[in-house]
Parts: C-alpha cells; sequence; structure tokens
C-alpha cells in the first residue's frame, strides 16, 4: 500500500509542477504553505534551483524537509522573506483565508501561486465536498492506516468552498491582485481547478 501512495502522490506534485514552474521566479526562497506530504516541492526542485520551505499545521511530509509548524494564522517568518509562495488546494481548509493570504503578502516579495477548487451551483457544491472529502479525511485516514504519514490529527476539514467571485473578493480583502492564468473543468460539472497569480497592492492604512 505505501507503494502505490507513493506513486499516486509522485505523480499528481509532478503533474502539479508542470502547472507552476513557468509562475516561478528563476531563484530564491519559496514557501509552500500546507506543504502537505512534500512531494509538489520536490518535483519542483527538478525543474528548477529553487529552494523550498514547507509550512504546515501538521507534519504530513513523506519527502523532502519536515515542515516548519504554525499555528494557520501567523507566518513565523519576517517580512519579504520568500520570493514567491505557493498555496495549493489549502484556503478551504483555513479558518481565515483573509487573514493567510495576508500573512503571505507580508513575507512574500513576490507572486503567490494560488491553485484552489471553484464551484456553481447546488449540485457542483455537493460533489465538490465528496472530492473533497475523498482527498481530505478519507485519504488521510487511508495514509495513516498504511503508515504512510505519522499525523495524528487530521486537519484536512473543508470550512467554505469557494465560487469564482468570492474567491476574487477574498484575494481583494487581503490586497492582492488576481491574475487567473490556468483554468480545468471538470465535465459536465461547473467545477473548475484555478491556478492564480496574485500580486501585492497597496492596503488601506488601517489593515497594514
Amino acid at each position: 500500500m505505501q507503494a502505490i501512495l507513493e506513486r499516486v502522490m509522485a505523480r499528481r506534485g509532478t503533474r502539479l509542477a508542470n502547472l507552476l514552474i513557468p509562475y516561478l521566479p528563476s531563484e530564491g526562497r519559496v514557501l509552500d504553505i500546507g506543504a502537505g506530504t512534500g512531494h509538489t516541492a520536490i518535483a519542483l526542485q527538478r525543474q528548477r534551483p529553487l529552494r523550498f520551505i514547507n509550512l504546515d499545521v501538521v507534519d504530513l511530509h513523506v519527502v523532502g524537509d519536515r515542515p516548519t509548524l504554525f499555528d494557520g494564522h501567523t507566518l513565523p517568518f519576517a517580512a519579504d522573506s520568500f520570493a514567491a509562495a505557493l498555496i495549493l488546494f489549502v484556503l478551504q481548509y483555513s479558518a481565515d483565508p483573509i487573514q493567510l493570504l495576508r500573512e503571505a503578502r507580508r513575507v512574500c516579495s513576490g507572486p503567490i501561486l494560488v491553485l484552489q477548487s471553484t464551484y456553481e451551483g447546488r449540485l457542483a457544491e455537493t460533489v465538490l465536498r465528496l472530492y473533497d472529502f475523498a482527498w481530505g479525511p478519507l485519504a488521510f485516514a487511508v495514509a495513516r492506516a498504511a503508515l504512510f504519514i505519522n499525523a495524528q490529527r487530521c486537519p484536512l476539514y473543508a470550512r467554505v468552498l469557494a465560487q469564482r467571485a468570492r474567491l476574487q473578493r477574498v484575494f481583494a480583502q487581503a490586497g492582492l491582485r488576481p491574475q487567473l492564468v490556468a483554468t480545468q473543468h471538470w465535465p459536465l460539472l461547473n467545477i473548475r481547478r484555478e491556478l492564480f497569480v496574485l500580486e501585492r497592492i497597496a492596503l488601506p492604512v488601517s489593515a497594514t
């Protein structure tokens, strides 16, 4: 079972790396917020000499460096510490996605890449919730039972699934300007996997 899970996650990491690599800088440190098993960072490092710092609320790593743990709200790094940041299928698990994005904005001088599933309509929302459960709590339970990961607490319970318009409002409230650079549609459903490249804009004085 461990070998099967390793192949699944390695292939997923390679697919994500191929999608993300055109939008990352040529060098520097990249913060992977919600790094998970670490497979995506490893796949990206094979393509470009970047230094990845893994960050998560629970240690789920299988490959690469052990993550720095944080409380889900405040990033334990100084301003402008990173050339770029990754937030890949993470916002739905955050108790305060605006705060998390503001913190990413603070510590990152370059682009913030957000990969997120969005939906339109009740049927699409129901299907996406089932999919998120399969790749969240269910996948966590299988991986832990197979001794693929050692974590005892599952952080992968979706709080809010996003429609694109709502997601864009969240970006704006965090002081970030989104550019939608890639969209993949699910067949027959109003569900999309969307990649946004976020750039900093000025925040009101009261929000800085």
